[in-house]
């Protein structure tokens, strides 16, 4: 009786956080950001490159689920749809509202992530205790103006260095305290491992150094050809999946903390649980193409907030047993 009760009450805790969340999304103005996502069969891959650098070097077995994945980085103008601003360096042209975001930290990113899911009915990912019934928010709250002034350096005080609340930070919420509900089916940040996987084609893969080609500049910007700035997405060969940018313009947050890898086959890897710093992968425009690789490793601090980070999303598709036409029906949404 008395875990009955319990578990009602957690039921109308979640439930009564996320129709708060929603009602403020919806107060935004929210706009459909129509993401495009890539199916990416379950397989089995060896992560990692003998040959690579030091830290990509202890190759070893990894098997995936199903997931799906955005076809390209989450650009500007989706970010914006979805939060309300634009946080981004290269903000100004006709281009940009389709080239990647950037300057966003992971927790604005898990943020973006969870406020999608609640828009689109989908179950948060993300949530500030290990029981996972109280939501993880981070900052929706920023305006233009304020963007700007933070970008261009014009406050001494900048209240949007921390992205949980005084009062959050107070209950021991702090973002080191952030729990992934794995089996949630809402947007969320790829595992190091599954961003791999897809970078090298899934089970499509063609043995490609680069994500799509062994020519780094058939598919990736980076230093040498990006003329020192981001690029609308999609604007070069897509890998054997169909993504684009999985190497080089911007680099892309993903779930694990950085720490050396372990040699022994994994599942469904979470990376570890100790705090940050946080892995990206990919490369970015103001890197060499050597970065670029499909195994290149990289780490920064969880509020790192740089002009070639950004991100894109993933979703899960409970442990890839799901028949196809249910797979169909989830990338057609």
């Amino acid at each position: 009786m008395l875990n009955t009760q319990r578990a009602r009450f957690i039921f109308l805790c979640v439930s009564a956080c996320f129709c708060s969340a929603l009602l403020q999304a919806q107060a935004s103005g929210f706009a459909d950001p129509k993401l495009e996502l890539v199916l990416v069969d379950a397989g089995t891959f060896i992560m990692g490159n003998p040959k690579g650098s030091r830290d990509e070097q202890s190759s070893h077995s990894v098997t995936l689920s199903s997931f799906l994945m955005g076809k390209t980085e989450i650009t500007q103008n989706q970010f914006k749809s979805v939060m309300g601003y634009n946080p981004s360096y290269f903000s100004q042209g006709s281009e940009a509202a389709s080239r990647p975001v950037e300057r966003v930290d992971r927790w604005e990113a898990m943020s973006f992530c969870n406020t999608l899911s609640l828009l689109k009915g989908l179950k948060p990912v993300y949530y500030c205790d290990e029981g996972l019934t109280r939501l993880f928010e981070g900052e929706r709250k920023r305006t233009e103006q304020e963007a700007y002034e933070r970008l261009h350096g014009t406050r001494e005080d900048d209240p949007f260095i921390e992205w949980v609340s005084k009062e959050k930070l107070e209950l021991g919420l702090s973002p080191e305290r952030v729990w992934a509900d794995n089996k949630a089916d809402g947007y969320r940040l790829p595992t190091e491992a599954e961003w791999e996987f897809a970078a090298r084609g899934g089970t499509k893969s063609k043995g490609f150094l680069y994500s799509g080609s062994n020519n780094e500049s058939d598919v990736a910007w980076h230093r040498y050809n990006g003329k020192g700035r981001s690029h609308p997405v999609a604007q070069l060969q897509p890998n054997e999946l169909g993504l684009y940018d999985m190497g080089g313009n911007v680099w892309e947050w993903c779930w694990d903390s950085y720490s050396s890898y372990s040699a022994k086959a994994a599942t469904n890897p979470m990376g570890p649980s100790a705090a940050g710093p946080y892995v990206q992968r990919g490369g970015s425009w103001a890197f060499p193409p050597s970065y670029s690789r499909s195994s290149a490793r990289f780490f920064h601090g969880d509020r790192s907030e740089l002009i070639e980070l950004g991100f894109r999303v993933v979703r899960s598709l409970g442990g890839g047993e799901e028949p196809r036409d249910k797979l169909f029906a989830a990338l057609e949404e």
